[in-house]
């Protein structure tokens, strides 16, 4: 398995023995220091199903917006 910055995430050699017959890529992308709730829409429905109450979730979320995953989603949906 590839470490960090090794060009090979782990998953890649199993993603190519899925889809042999497929061209298959990946997107490196890092933000470090961002909580999860950033990257996922669902975040708060999540937290709300495992049991966090809507206090602990304010100060988690501080009414941020999700800023990461659909715009990459986007952005890479243009370059294909």
């Amino acid at each position: 398995m590839g470490g960090y910055g090794s060009g090979d995430p782990g998953f890649m050699t199993e993603a190519k023995k899925l889809f042999k017959d497929e061209k298959v890529v990946y997107i490196k992308v890092a933000k470090g220091g961002q909580p999860i709730c950033r990257w996922l829409e669902e975040w708060q429905d999540i937290a709300k199903k495992n049991g966090l109450d809507e206090n602990h979730i304010k100060r988690i979320h501080k009414g941020g917006k999700v800023e990461f995953y659909q715009p990459i989603l986007d952005q890479y949906k243009e370059m294909v």
